[in-house]
């Protein structure tokens, strides 16, 4: 796929999902770029949670990117996909401070390469 064909991919076929009750629950969103906006964090110093991204675009080989696109509070969350399998994937989401907990909002962009199989 050039480099022209991936923009149009990105811009044709993108999303955007809130994410409803805690950071746990999960979110379905069907396309293979997307914005998740979370729930107000309370992960812990040094610790992680996990939710679920049920989306049709995703196959068993798919290769699936994420990161925190804005984030405005305390301690230093990073976020992961841990697991892919054919219609969903699991973001991780860690926080690397030592001391403060996460306290706020994220919003998380993805990337979904490769094709459903």
């Amino acid at each position: 796929m050039g480099q022209r064909n991936l923009q149009r991919l990105i811009v044709a076929d993108s999303g955007e999902v809130t994410q409803l009750t805690s950071l746990v629950t999960g979110v379905t969103l069907h396309t293979h770029h997307g914005k998740i906006t979370t729930v107000a964090a309370t992960t812990a110093a040094a610790a992680e949670e996990e939710f679920v991204v049920t989306n049709d675009a995703v196959g068993a080989d798919s290769v699936v990117v994420a990161c925190v696109a804005t984030y405005g509070g305390s301690g230093t969350p990073i976020v992961e996909v841990s697991k892919v399998a054919k219609g969903s994937f699991t973001v991780l989401v860690a926080n690397l401070h030592a001391s403060a907990a996460l306290d706020a909002l994220m919003t998380i962009n993805y990337l979904v390469l490769g094709a459903v199989r």
